[in-house]
């Protein structure tokens, strides 16, 4: 499907041929390291999806439908799926069996998801299932199997159950656990047990309950030791509270139990997360005073928090500081840093800690990971030319890029111009709509070529583009070839694909897609639904539009009406000069309860600009100030552009100082309209007033108003020279 799609861009335009090139560099300096590393699922994924097992499952479940199925067929159905690694059918129908059947899934089942995950090549998913959901199962079993057997599981057997759902995060069952060993075994509770309950509710996001549990156990004669305590601070880390992880560290002290470097983390933690670095910086000092020596997580704690404020050089000082004290960074040190580059958008950052990973004092080898976050960051800020030499660092040092990594160099987006445009970069090194999409193509056509398999998410990003580049056929074909490689459409994929339609008014296939996403089960949100109004307004159909606005007010679709439904409607009735029914709906927005934004005083204020209704536009700008929303250029420029064509200038001037006194950035576009409104002298008159001439889009206005009278005055002797001839 991959191949006649990729000529079907390469008869559109010229492709890049980059992402092909960085590819065939990749595969020949990873071929080792990609070799040893690749599954034998994921082989089996890509080498042969077994079509037999998959039209086995398909089979399966279209015997059950919607009528009721016993446990053993919701078994098969869920073994099926799982063999062939559809990690989503396996969900969809554990969570039917579950909630519809209203049955408890059993520990294979379970196992089957985690066999599923295995075989889609999502390993820590699968570890994180197993640890969850299948260890505390088993544990559970095996002590109801020995208490059947006639042998009595000891108070160590009890205490791996409990740790077992600890880990989970499942306090109830904990406290069950707990109850069974006391009126099953008479066996009291010791510390391990209060401890397990204590991590339970703590892995659960209730601090404050292990907190009460610390209290509690003095009732059993049996005293917290440093695991209970630094426990609980770190819950309170986690919840952002490091007050309250402060007071039981304080707590701990006056009890005679000596923190230890767990402890002092946890609470280092706390404050750096919150973006206490001071705090931060004085409990590390008091860890050293107390002869604790701090460890590569404490420091990494610190360095991460002075760069979520933004202050990077403070945290690679820390860094030096960590290597002085003779601890050494982790891979997960530099990770976390440049994670918060990226959340921050300094790339520059980034950039600088993946070189001083790479060649400073604490020399560690960047992972995946680390480079997946330095592409993105340099993706998101435009820079495609060192994110490309970034993806060839990562293939020089031998390490594998996957699906997220393809994901971001998919992830361009294009420059702010016509979506047809077929010609090359535009503004700021982004390249046109279409371009984009080739580009993205490109890198997923490279993906497969190294074996990575492209997930939901990068086909998304492909029929998003198609969409921006209204190629809606492609979008099409792309939504179908995600079946075809084995994977699910959901509701991006469905609402992009429905956008692509709506861009170029196709009205009909919108609804047809939207039915046909209805009938996959899959619920349309608002995006989608909005999706579908974009294509009626484009297609000018009025009544189609307001009709499906009205069900969705009425709640008879499956989503809410928000602020872009109404704008969507509000400028298709505008645009047909019915503005009594325009301004009804901008007052049913209020009574709705659905705030007004920006974009929608902006929509009914071009229409009313372009169809010279200067009071409803004056109006209309009152009414946008009293809600508390600043105005923009693309709100006082369609209406000074209309009072220009109108021969206004007394409009044009009332409006420009409101403009001038304001906060409203001042744009080229408003300027110039407001120039030829009222001339070159009076545009510095209204400035001078305004105390606006030294602005810079003032001077630029005002320096290219002089130069095209001088080259108009120069026109006109030349044409009187002429003329005297």
């Amino acid at each position: 499907m991959l191949a006649p799609l990729l000529l079907h861009v390469n008869l559109r335009l010229p492709t890049p041929t980059a992402p092909a090139r960085h590819a065939l560099l990749h595969v020949t300096s990873c071929a080792a390291t990609h070799s040893s590393s690749t599954s034998k699922t994921t082989e089996r994924l890509f080498t042969a999806q077994p079509s037999a097992a998959l039209l086995q499952a398909q089979e399966l479940a279209n015997s059950i439908g919607e009528g009721p199925a016993t446990a053993s067929q919701y078994e098969a159905v869920i073994r099926a799926f799982a063999e062939v690694g559809y990690v989503d059918e396996c969900l969809s129908w554990l969570r039917r069996m579950r909630r519809t059947a209203q049955m408890s899934p059993s520990l294979e089942c379970y196992a089957l998801v985690v066999a599923a995950l295995s075989r889609a090549g999502e390993p820590e998913a699968a570890a994180r299932w197993l640890k969850r959901v299948v260890s505390p199962e088993v544990t559970q079993k095996l002590l109801s199997r020995s208490a059947a057997a006639g042998s009595l599981p000891s108070q160590a057997d009890y205490n791996r159950g409990m740790a077992a759902y600890a880990a989970a995060g499942r306090p109830l069952e904990v406290m069950n656990l707990m109850r069974q060993m006391v009126r099953d075994r008479q066996l009291s509770p010791d510390l391990v047990s209060f401890n397990c309950l204590i991590a339970a509710h703590a892995t659960a996001g209730a601090p404050k309950r292990a907190h009460s549990w610390i209290q509690r156990m003095a009732q059993w004669n049996i005293t917290p030791d440093v695991y209970s305590y630094t426990t609980v601070i770190a819950g309170y880390a986690r919840a952002g509270l490091p007050h309250k992880a402060r007071g039981v560290l304080l707590e701990m002290q006056v009890a005679g139990v000596v923190p230890n470097v767990q402890s002092y983390t946890s609470l280092v933690e706390a404050y750096a997360s919150q973006g206490k670095v001071v705090e931060a910086m004085e409990w590390l000092a008091a860890a050293r005073r107390e002869k604790v020596v701090p460890n590569v997580v404490t420091y990494s704690s610190v360095a991460k928090g002075h760069a979520l404020l933004g202050d990077y050089e403070s945290a690679r000082a820390v860094i030096d500081q960590m290597i002085d004290a003779g601890v050494l960074p982790s891979i997960a040190t530099y990770n976390a840093l440049i994670a918060c580059c990226a959340r921050g958008r300094n790339p520059d950052e980034a950039l600088k800690l993946l070189d001083a990973m790479q060649r400073g004092r604490g020399r560690v080898d960047p992972n995946t990971l680390t480079f997946n976050l330095v592409i993105g960051c340099l993706v998101k800020a435009n820079r495609l030319a060192e994110a490309e030499a970034a993806f060839e660092q990562m293939s020089a040092a031998g390490v594998a890029a996957d699906s997220v990594t393809f994901s971001s160099m998919m992830s361009v987006r294009p420059a702010k111009s016509d979506a047809g445009e077929a010609g090359g970069a535009v503004g700021g090194g982004q390249p046109s709509a279409q371009k984009a999409y080739a580009r993205a193509a490109e890198w997923l056509a490279a993906m497969q070529e190294l074996g990575v398999q492209p997930t939901a998410v990068c086909y998304n990003k492909l029929i998003s583009c198609c969409a921006r580049a209204r190629l809606p056929e492609l979008a099409l074909e792309w939504l179908e070839s995600m079946t075809d490689a084995g994977l699910s459409p959901d509701v991006v994929s469905y609402s992009a694909t429905i956008s692509a339609y709506a861009k170029v008014g196709n009205s009909q296939k919108a609804r047809a897609l939207l039915r046909r996403m209805v009938t996959d089960g899959i619920r349309a949100d608002t995006v989608a639904l909005n999706a579908v109004l974009e294509a009626y307004a484009r297609a000018d159909e009025v009544e189609q539009a307001a009709g499906l606005l009205r069900r969705m007010e009425r709640g008879e679709m499956s989503a809410p009406v928000d602020c872009v439904s109404y704008t969507l409607v509000i400028s298709c009735v505008a645009r047909q000069g019915d503005f009594r029914r325009a301004e009804g709906l901008l007052q049913q927005m209020r009574e709705a309860g659905v705030a007004r934004d920006l974009g929608c005083y902006n929509a009914l204020m071009r229409e009313y600009s372009n169809h010279g209704k200067l009071e409803k536009a004056q109006r209309l700008l009152s009414e946008l100030q009293l809600d508390g929303i600043e105005a923009n250029e693309w709100t006082y420029g369609p209406p000074l552009e209309a009072a220009r064509r109108l021969r206004n200038p007394r409009f044009a001037r009332s409006l420009g100082r409101q403009m001038l006194l304001g906060r409203a950035p001042l744009s080229s576009f408003c300027l110039a309209s407001l120039r030829r409104s009222l001339g070159i002298q009076g545009l510095q008159t209204l400035c001078r007033e305004c105390d606006r001439l030294s602005h810079p889009a003032v001077k630029m206005a005002l320096a290219k108003g002089g130069t095209q009278k001088r080259d108009a005055q120069q026109r006109g002797e030349a044409r009187s020279e002429g003329g005297g001839i």
